[in-house]
């Protein structure tokens, strides 16, 4: 019985140990969502651009776009949720590379982007053109030491 008892105990330690990596979270990430849910509707549809971290819309509850950075430089996007209600079902899955961030967000705001926000304040800190269009050409929701939220419409 001390045997059976002492496996069990070893084979719960082992899961749970084994599983302990699939749970971690980044709390950055999980602010700035929940900042997007409380600031955009249920039915926005959000670009989280250059996050860097796991899931980023998985934690707002939206719809929308997760962009990054390929290693040969390129940026690319891919769908993090399913749109094929918004008709956009050819490119779902796929990532399509684009020339520039400011071409990548004219181009998904015409796809039906609503909001913008990214929790990569080195990368945006860095790219002073970007940083520049998107404070002249959009209204700041939410601006954080560690995210930004914009609402992409004309101010």
């Amino acid at each position: 019985n001390i045997t059976v008892g002492f496996i069990l105990l070893l084979v719960l330690i082992t899961s749970l140990l084994s599983i302990k990596p699939l749970y971690n979270w980044n709390p950055t990430t999980l602010k700035a969502s929940r900042a997007v849910n409380s600031l955009t509707e249920k039915d926005a549809i959000v670009i989280a651009g250059r996050c860097m971290q796991q899931a980023p819309l998985y934690y707002t509850d939206r719809k929308g776009w997760e962009t990054n950075e390929e290693p040969a430089g390129s940026l690319s996007y891919s769908w993090s949720a399913n749109l094929d209600k918004y008709n956009f079902p050819r490119e779902k899955g796929r990532a399509v590379k684009m020339p520039d961030e400011i071409g990548l967000i004219k181009f998904l705001i015409q796809k039906g982007a609503n909001y913008y926000f990214t929790t990569n304040m080195e990368i945006f800190d860095k790219e002073p053109n970007f940083k520049e269009y998107m404070y002249s050409h959009f209204k700041v929701l939410r601006a954080e030491s560690d995210f930004v939220i914009f609402k992409l419409d004309k101010r």
